[in-house]
């Protein structure tokens, strides 16, 4: 990564870019799904210690919407990275699971309403 975290949408019929929206308090942001006009989105912390948010952003023109924030730690004290998770959207929740274990971290964890 080059230290500019993004997110950006492309017209699909014509393969432009229609927008993007920079996260700058953020590791990184992983789409999750699209629902009601918006991007459903995941930003991890920019520091271990910090809660995971799911984000939401226009899908006409990316301008931010709600923030959620969810704290969470596994037995390190940090929060959990989640590209060692497969990541699940459903019912307004998000649902993660990792493998293989391991003593310190989190196997599976559930945010949202």
């Amino acid at each position: 990564m080059n230290g500019t975290n993004k997110l950006v949408a492309y017209d699909i019929a014509s393969g432009k870019r229609k927008w993007e929206q920079a996260i700058p308090d953020g590791k990184a942001i992983m789409p999750l799904a699209v629902e009601n006009g918006s991007v459903v989105t995941l930003v991890s912390p920019a520091k271990n210690k910090d809660p995971q948010r799911i984000a939401r952003f226009s899908l006409t023109d990316g301008s931010p919407g709600a923030v959620e924030s969810y704290p969470l730690v596994g037995k390190s004290g940090d929060s959990p990275t989640t590209n060692e998770y497969q990541l699940f959207w459903h019912d307004e929740r998000l649902w993660a699971v990792r493998g293989p274990s391991n003593e310190y971290g989190l196997d599976a964890f559930s945010i949202g309403k």
